[in-house]
């Protein structure tokens, strides 16, 4: 439906143009002007943002902008799907944890599991091993 008035509003345009016909200006206190999105407006801090809030950040920006993401251990990790969590995860006082492949996130109200993501999964479990060898030395003598 919106796709047809387009092209009728885009005829008619054209057919004016070319007849020579004033087209009508644009009202410039009724318009609306924002800023252009950038691949950096689409970072997350999980401490900020909400499970909701994140999910509708996903579905709005699938197709036509860059998806939301984080940065683990200098990694980019694009978030394309999640789920909740109902299960209790140690986050060792921080706000993502790989596990087995996985990615968990702990948002501002809930822990989520990324489930689908653009980051190749090799990275995620090089990131893992990094991550439990590094726990594992914390303490060892």
């Amino acid at each position: 439906m919106l796709i047809i008035r387009f092209q009728n509003i885009l005829y008619k345009s054209i057919f004016k143009i070319i007849s020579g016909k004033k087209l009508k200006k644009q009202n410039q206190k009724q318009s609306n002007l924002y800023k252009q999105r950038k691949p950096e407006d689409s970072f997350i801090n999980p401490r900020l943002v909400s499970f909701k809030k994140l999910n509708l950040l996903i579905r709005a920006l699938s197709k036509s902008y860059p998806n939301p993401y984080i940065i683990y251990k200098n990694e980019k990790i694009i978030i394309n799907k999640i789920k909740p969590l109902n299960q209790n995860l140690n986050f060792y006082n921080d706000d993502i944890l790989i596990k087995s492949g996985k990615i968990f996130l702990k948002l501002k109200d809930k822990n989520i599991q990324i489930i689908k993501t653009n980051t190749n999964f090799e990275k995620i479990n090089k990131l893992y091993k990094l991550t439990v060898k590094s726990k594992n030395k914390v303490g060892t003598k």
